[in-house]
């Protein structure tokens, strides 16, 4: 009973026009889809987050014309909590009725309510509403590491791609064919790995987004610090309290996160163990400020 009223109570939009209800009867069934999922999952696992759910999900039927009218934006990078951000996010916007729209510059929907650019690479021209949200940065020692192994995995259609630049190998091929983690280090720093830190680099802040930190939002006392960037959102304390405990239920090593091979190391400071003198060297000459822009100490 309790699922039913999770699910059935959380809504989606109606429309008496017959034909715009074909036009987005595909729309309206993911909708439903996602809801009775994560509605399924959560009450699975968690039925204290079940139950902030279905109060969630209840306020937002009733009071959403009261609620403010913002977008809320959440710029990640390539191995900077891309996955965890995009859950937590993604299941709060089905709960709370709101949409939800992923991807990278131009290819986001502006029109939606939470926006998820995993680049980072918003374009604000094309937000025409109050904003709110956060932009995490990662230490670009620890991002090159953890690029490197994971390009090993070849997760990724992108990395399957056969490139001439490449001796006719796709990157995925390529990083395997490298001896060791010193070569695939200095393979990264000039390939995605690099382009990754400059994306960084090159993030255009907004005065409403808030900034954090990868190593503030993993471990011991992330949830806290999550909480207190939460805060500052324009939503209800319920909807606050909801995002919160979302993100600790999908946190590594909670029950959201079992099935979670996403990450291979979240600690901080895995350059220390990798980096050669070889890599620092390449590393501090291709960005010797990127650090310090960043906000991270050179040692």
């Amino acid at each position: 009973m309790t699922f039913i009223a999770l699910v059935g109570g959380l809504s989606y939009r109606k429309t008496s026009d017959l034909c715009a209800f074909y036009d987005l009867r595909s729309n309206v069934l993911s909708d439903f889809k996602n809801k009775f999922f994560w509605g399924w999952h959560i009450l699975m696992n968690s039925k204290s987050l079940a139950g902030l759910a279905l109060k969630a999900g209840f306020l937002a039927r009733f009071q959403k014309q009261s609620r403010p009218d913002i977008q809320i934006c959440i710029g990640t990078h390539h191995k900077v909590l891309t996955v965890l951000l995009a859950r937590v996010f993604r299941v709060f916007s089905a709960l709370t009725n709101r949409r939800y729209s992923y991807g990278r510059g131009d290819d986001i929907d502006y029109s939606a309510d939470v926006l998820i650019d995993h680049h980072s690479d918003f374009d604000w021209t094309k937000t025409s509403r109050p904003l709110t949200g956060i932009h995490v940065t990662r230490d670009p020692r620890d991002l090159l590491v953890s690029a490197a192994f994971y390009h090993m995995k070849g997760t990724e259609s992108w990395m399957h791609d056969v490139r001439d630049d490449l001796g006719r190998k796709s990157y995925h091929q390529y990083v395997l064919s490298l001896k060791d983690t010193e070569e695939r280090l200095l393979f990264e720093i000039d390939n995605s790995g690099g382009q990754n830190i400059r994306d960084m680099l090159n993030w255009v802040g907004h005065d409403n987004i808030f900034e954090a930190k990868y190593s503030d939002l993993v471990g011991p006392g992330s949830a806290d610090n999550f909480a207190k960037i939460v805060s500052g959102f324009p939503i209800s304390d319920t909807e606050k309290r909801l995002v919160v405990a979302l993100f600790k239920y999908f946190s590594l090593g909670s029950a959201g996160a079992k099935k979670n091979k996403h990450i291979r190391n979240a600690s901080s400071g895995q350059w220390r163990e990798h980096f050669t003198p070889a890599v620092s060297a390449r590393f501090d000459a291709v960005f010797p400020d990127a650090g310090k822009q960043l906000g991270y100490d050179a040692n």
